[in-house]
């Protein structure tokens, strides 16, 4: 399954109906680069490059992370944030997760093992 990702600006904001024809279509302004990036390009470790990402989300620094901290409670995740973050680890390590996978993540740790078997 592929997951959308979400401009940024609409975690904090509307979504308006440009930014519901982005995720819907998956053609979002930048999409299109990511697709085309594969994990190691720019010799970050797949389990940084993997906290930079999660930090988009959430307040927690990516040092500060722990394999424990679970998603909605500890670094504040709301669904749809969940979702894009989803879509954005598909597009940055070109991997396409499978929906009955993701609903049982809830902690770092969880998405980092999957992240990694799919690699």
């Amino acid at each position: 399954m592929f997951f959308a990702k979400i401009p940024s600006h609409t975690r904090q904001n509307a979504i308006t109906e440009g930014d519901l024809e982005c995720i819907l279509t998956r053609n979002c302004e930048g999409t299109e680069q990511l697709r085309n990036q594969k994990s190691g390009g720019n010799g970050m470790s797949q389990e940084i490059e993997f906290k930079n990402i999660v930090a988009q989300y959430s307040k927690v620094k990516p040092e500060e992370m722990t394999g424990e901290m679970r998603f909605r409670e500890d670094l504040g995740f709301t669904s749809l944030d969940f979702m894009s973050f989803l879509g954005e680890l598909e597009d940055t390590f070109d991997i396409e997760l499978d929906e009955n996978e993701v609903t049982k993540i809830t902690t770092l740790e969880e998405a980092l093992k999957l992240l990694e078997e799919l690699q």
